[in-house]
């Protein structure tokens, strides 16, 4: 892997240290395709080099099929800014894509399940953490293929399944947002069980739980992020945040987005 040879020794020696990375979960691991076996056995040899390169986290998604096609932009954000919404009813005539085939809750939380129980031993043995993204956008079901992890419940459930510190959550306080949830309360669940690897902080302004919603500003959001921020202290949490979803500002240039 060219982070164990040549990326983290690159950053380490400007004094940074990096923390976390993601790996990608085949769509037969997700789905239980022909090919699940090998690419489990690929998966679980990736866990195993980014604990050689000393990097603590691994985030990964668990979604099949991405709910994307409900974005759309406008520039209604504060001070002319270019904000994103999402609105589910974008893809209310969407048909089936032959390719993505369709997959129930249960299908796929039986897969899910058996991930779990395959990397987060593994994970523990190797000193990393797993840490799983909710899915966003939100909405049940897309496309008909379902979206497993769409919300507060079903990301408790994905910690107790298998409950062990390296079975963690990319909490994210937009998508709790979405949820229609407190973004404080959530984050208070997860970090005071030691189950957040990594926080992804962004703010939401939300017209219908998790199916219609804006991308906004920081602090200009429905959730409380200096709340947000002071939970996840008191909890002793310290991991990373990663500042995501900004909006786009004029002066943006391709290493450096205001917002």
């Amino acid at each position: 892997m060219p982070c164990r040879q040549t990326i983290c020794p690159t950053v380490r020696s400007f004094g940074l240290e990096p923390i976390a990375t993601g790996l990608s979960l085949s769509r037969d691991i997700i789905t239980g395709g022909p090919a699940r076996d090998d690419d489990m056995a690929r998966f679980l040899a990736s866990v195993r080099v980014v604990a050689e390169a000393g990097i603590g986290v691994i985030t990964v998604n668990f979604t099949a099929l991405r709910a994307s096609e409900g974005y759309g932009s406008h520039h209604q954000g504060r001070g002319g800014a270019h904000v994103r919404d999402f609105d589910a009813a974008r893809q209310s005539r969407l048909l089936l894509l032959p390719e993505g085939g369709q997959h129930t809750h249960d299908d796929l939380w039986h897969h899910l399940t058996s991930l779990l129980k395959q990397a987060v031993p593994v994970a523990r043995t190797v000193g990393v953490r797993l840490a799983m993204h909710p899915n966003d956008p939100p909405v049940p079901v897309f496309r008909g293929v379902a979206q497993p992890l769409c919300d507060l419940a079903t990301m408790r459930r994905l910690v107790e399944t298998v409950d062990d510190p390296a079975n963690s959550i990319y909490f994210d306080s937009g998508v709790a947002t979405e949820w229609g949830e407190d973004a404080v309360a959530v984050a208070r669940w997860f970090a005071s069980r030691d189950r957040i690897g990594i926080a992804h902080i962004r703010n939401v302004r939300v017209e219908r739980p998790r199916t219609r919603y804006t991308e906004s500003f920081i602090d200009d959001g429905d959730a409380d992020i200096a709340a947000v921020i002071r939970v996840l202290q008191e909890c002793g949490y310290t991991g990373g945040i990663n500042p995501d979803h900004t909006p786009a500002c004029t002066m943006d240039g391709e290493e450096m987005w205001i917002g």
